[in-house]
């Protein structure tokens, strides 16, 4: 897969293959086949100073004013981009003399992007896995940012956690999964022009909610049931059901971070917190954010899980 200058190249993925990808982008470990060469050159740890990276759950200092770290990433680059301009590119203006703190979730996203332009570098990485405050505005945010970069002559890699964002933010568009990265529309001849949208309306849960139909994105859904012939979709405090059997919901929703913990539930692995030990011979995996939520892990899938964590 190439980046060139002026292009943006969209991946998606699990949050275990992102995480990995991540680490090699930042030279944190080698890749154990192929290699990242970035101007017709291996790229070692100098090279890869020229990278930026958006990254989710970033830590920033929150007794900072938005301007205050817009000023610091300036002057410590030399940035020739005025701090105003992208300021309002991200959608903060009116917020310089606001604490970090008082920020919203989105909005101290995109204070990464800010961060990313301010450091004007060859290569621009934005990672989204959790996708909960990619909302609508957000995703424009961000769309303009890679306009921005690509007119500045940037590369830019994305990596998401669906089809749907993928395609949103790519000129090119691919899928990596166990070890394979697929171009989405490499049968375009046979698949049309609508291949990336079909692969997007696969991503999609529908679950019934009265007399409609709803759509679920993967990183909505916490875990899912096998009750009584049913698949119950739990998403925070709510649960749907949906017409679709755990064996076809574990096809469509494996590339997207899903685990079958138990033959009765498939799990979000990013929602995972915890594991601990229930009885000699079963486990229990404890969600984040879903308070008291649990799901069971069995003894044969816990060493499977091990396996696939690398733990």
């Amino acid at each position: 897969m190439n980046v060139a200058p002026g292009q943006s190249v969209a991946i998606y993925s699990a949050y275990e293959t992102a995480e990995m990808l991540m680490g090699l982008l930042q030279g944190l470990h080698n890749a154990s086949g192929g290699e990242i060469r970035f101007e017709d050159r291996v790229a070692d740890k100098g090279i890869m100073e020229r990278f930026v990276f958006a990254l989710n759950g970033e830590k920033v200092n929150q007794r900072l004013k938005v301007s205050e770290y817009l000023k610091f990433w300036s002057r410590l680059f030399g940035s020739r981009i005025e701090i105003a301009q992208v300021a309002s590119l991200v959608g903060l203006t009116g917020k310089a003399d606001s604490l970090i703190a008082k920020l919203t979730a989105s909005e101290q996203i995109r204070l990464q992007w800010a961060r990313c332009i301010l450091q004007d570098q060859a290569l621009a990485v934005f990672i989204d896995q959790s996708m909960q405050v990619m909302d609508h505005e957000s995703l424009a945010i961000l769309q303009a940012v890679i306009a921005f970069l690509k007119r500045e002559n940037k590369a830019v890699l994305v990596v998401a956690a669906s089809a749907e964002q993928a395609a949103d933010l790519g000129d090119q568009t691919y899928r990596l999964f166990k070890g394979e990265l697929l171009p989405l529309q490499q049968d375009a001849d046979k698949a049309g022009s609508d291949s990336v949208r079909r692969m997007i309306e696969i991503s999609k849960v529908p679950v019934k909610l009265d007399d409609k139909i709803r759509l679920l994105n993967p990183f909505e859904i916490n875990y899912i049931e096998g009750r009584d012939g049913n698949a119950i979709v739990y998403v925070d405090s709510l649960s749907y059901i949906c017409a679709m059997t755990l064996n076809q919901l574990e096809t469509r929703l494996t590339p997207f971070g899903f685990f079958r913990s138990h033959r009765s539930y498939l799990v979000n692995l990013q929602q995972v917190r915890e594991i601990e030990t229930w009885t000699k011979d079963s486990y229990i995996l404890k969600l984040d954010g879903v308070q008291g939520s649990t799901v069971p892990l069995s003894k044969s899938k816990y060493l499977e899980l091990k396996e696939q964590l690398d733990i």
